[in-house]
């Protein structure tokens, strides 16, 4: 009987070893992450998400309304933007951000000139001096994209201690036009990351773009938000943002914290574009609106795409339910940056601790 002992405990000591052995070499990673989606899914709790992050879609009904009413097919005009950043000014947003890429300029129609309408978005987002603009970080160039140059200087302070993080670096760019850059309070990066299974969970905090780095677009909102210039790493590769410390791996990427399905009906409020834009003129003309902006104050307002046909949807956790926007992925980062919803993966010596446990349980 002791010899079979023995033999049990030489065995599940030989396995501890191995299965410490694989999981040195990240051959538990992908099975972690499945698990860490399923819970996701288990445990969802949308009711977390915080109030003060709203999404104004364009959707189908907006562009549907607007080419049946009004004749005007997508791509609109740039004053509809106008428009809409007035409107959330004058009712006191905090933050203005557009998910979308203004990286070539409008075109003239029957009924808007061109250089007109872009004169009047760029002066709506320097009146507003809240407004982020998405710009577009690329591994090599594409001649067929815009070639805009930079002029937008970045205002963030990063300390030496960055080069410690592995963060990604760019060697082309398409930033919003010369005008655009002129007028808005910031820019970020609209990129994504995905794990190996085609799944967003990690967010990357900053990119470096000609050994300058840039923040992440919903970061970007987020700094100006609370009017954070200054950021700092401390010893235990935190990113500090004033006393908020947020964990992140050695490439600079932040764990989303997810709180349940995407879309209308999921954790954010959601609003139609059409209707602000209609709302928007009423004011504007001293008539009672659909909507008043006051209902926008003090919220970070992100202006984005849940529409199909303008396929601006990424795979989450939550993708098995419904497409999941993409600028619900940085709503669900500002929300946990504002709400100290932190994700912190468990070191090394936890983890072997684990296995070693689990394979005494087994072995006895």
């Amino acid at each position: 009987m002791k010899h079979k002992k023995r033999n049990i405990l030489f065995a599940a000591v030989l396995a501890g070893f191995i299965l410490i052995l694989f999981f040195k070499m990240g051959m538990f990673d992908s099975v972690e992450l499945k698990t860490l989606d399923y819970r996701f899914r288990l445990f969802n709790q949308p009711e977390k998400a915080s109030k003060d992050v709203v999404l104004v879609a364009i959707d189908e009904n907006s562009l549907r309304g607007f080419k049946q009413n009004n004749n005007i097919v997508w791509k609109w005009p740039r004053d509809f933007y106008a428009l809409l950043v007035g409107y959330l000014q004058q009712g006191g947003a905090k933050t203005i951000v557009f998910d979308m890429l203004f990286s070539d300029h409008d075109i003239d129609r029957l009924s808007s000139d061109a250089a007109e309408s872009d004169g009047a978005f760029a002066d709506a987002m320097e009146n507003a001096g809240n407004v982020i603009l998405a710009m577009h970080l690329r591994q090599e160039e594409d001649f067929l994209l815009g070639d805009n140059p930079l002029v937008w200087t970045n205002n963030i302070s990063y300390p030496a201690e960055f080069k410690n993080l592995n963060i990604p670096v760019y060697s082309d760019a398409i930033f919003p036009i010369t005008i655009f850059q002129n007028s808005v309070y910031g820019l970020g990066v609209s990129d994504y990351h995905q794990d190996s299974d085609g799944i967003s969970r990690r967010f990357p905090m900053f990119f470096n773009y000609q050994n300058v780095l840039y923040p992440h677009l919903g970061l970007s909102a987020f700094l100006k938000a609370k009017n954070i210039s200054d950021i700092l790493l401390d010893d235990q590769q935190r990113i500090v943002l004033n006393d908020l410390k947020v964990p992140v791996n050695e490439k600079g990427q932040f764990l989303i914290n997810w709180y349940g399905k995407g879309g209308p009906d999921g954790c954010f409020t959601y609003y139609s574009i059409g209707p602000l834009i209609s709302s928007a003129v009423d004011e504007l003309n001293g008539r009672e609106p659909m909507l008043s902006s006051s209902e926008f104050k003090d919220k970070i307002v992100i202006i984005g795409s849940n529409a199909p046909a303008l396929s601006d949807f990424h795979n989450t956790p939550f993708t098995v339910y419904e497409p999941y926007p993409g600028m619900e992925i940085y709503a669900t980062v500002i929300s946990n940056l504002l709400q100290s919803d932190f994700l912190q993966q468990a070191g090394n010596f936890v983890s072997i601790l684990t296995i070693l446990f689990f394979v005494f349980v087994i072995s006895c």
